[in-house]
């Protein structure tokens, strides 16, 4: 017996030889920037990693853009929300959907018009998606929020996959 892997868009797809169930990794991820380890002040991680963030780069400069099958444009955007495929995917759908310009925001923060625009991006995104390959049917949306939730990037977002 050994471990089944096939490579497809940098995740490995593995397949254990003992239950034939399969999981996927991104060996590249394990490179990305992380703004926050846990051992520092609230204070400190977030005016660090306003420094460090990616996000404004990314939503700017960089030219990864959805394939046109997704979006003709390139990206989603709605109100504040961009959406746009993640630099270190963790399967073929993978995207990021910043939610506002904002690099940091208080819970109280949070308006609801900001929540409902990525929720209608991320909406659409996944109707795209679906549209485009009829085998993708089951979508993820993870927001996570701070360190506490696993989030190594402080700028609010949401993984979609």
């Amino acid at each position: 017996m050994h471990l089944q892997k096939f490579v497809r868009n940098h995740i490995e797809y593995r397949i254990a030889p003992l239950t034939s169930e399969q999981s996927r990794i991104n060996p590249q991820r394990g490179k990305k920037v992380k703004q926050a380890d846990g051992k520092d002040e609230l204070g400190e991680i977030i005016n660090r990693s306003k420094i460090l963030c990616v996000f404004p780069f990314q939503i700017k400069e960089q030219k990864t853009e959805l394939p046109s099958g997704i979006c003709q444009t390139g990206r989603i955007t709605e109100g504040e929300t961009t959406i746009f495929p993640n630099l270190h995917p963790f399967s073929e759908n993978h995207v990021v959907g910043v939610m506002t310009t904002e690099h940091f925001l208080n819970l109280d923060q949070f308006l609801s018009k900001l929540i409902q625009n990525n929720l209608v991006a991320s909406r659409k995104y996944i109707l795209a998606v679906n549209a485009n390959d009829r085998n993708a049917r089951f979508p993820t949306y993870l927001w996570g929020y701070m360190p506490s939730s696993a989030g190594s990037i402080i700028h609010t977002h949401a993984y979609l996959w």
